[in-house]
């Protein structure tokens, strides 16, 4: 663990702790619906539930912070600058998209974007940086 590093963003998983009306404390989680790596592109697929992308998404919520399997408590990164893994050819300015296996992609007309590109990034696999803006 902490191999994945971002800058100070908005980091969410454990929701506030409430109490019940029964005083029992109440805690609520985001879980991973799947196995997840740290720096997959993630989105929302059930009620506090995310995975990774499997293609261009507007439900995209950010970034799994640390390994986990499914069924675990997982944080997702949801603002901030992030170092993502392309799934094809991409050039710094370039927006970007989320792609299979939590990868990013360069947007087409109509795909939602989630942030742009700062470098360039040549090909399936490559570290691109990328500013979310979702």
């Amino acid at each position: 663990m902490g191999k994945y590093n971002v800058n100070e963003g908005n980091q969410i998983g454990y929701m506030p702790t409430e109490f019940g009306e029964d005083g029992k404390l109440i805690e609520t989680k985001l879980v991973a619906g799947g196995d997840l790596k740290a720096g997959q592109v993630v989105e929302l697929t059930a009620s506090m539930t995310v995975n990774a992308t499997s293609a261009a998404s507007a439900k995209v919520l950010g970034v799994a912070m640390f390994d986990v399997k499914s069924g675990e408590p997982v944080a997702v990164e949801c603002e901030g600058l992030f170092k993502l893994t392309a799934g094809a050819a991409i050039s710094a300015g370039d927006l970007v998209c989320s792609g299979a296996n939590g990868k990013v992609g360069k947007v087409s007309a109509s795909e939602h974007p989630i942030g742009i590109a700062l470098n360039d990034a040549s090909g399936d696999g490559k570290p691109v940086y990328v500013k979310f803006s979702i």
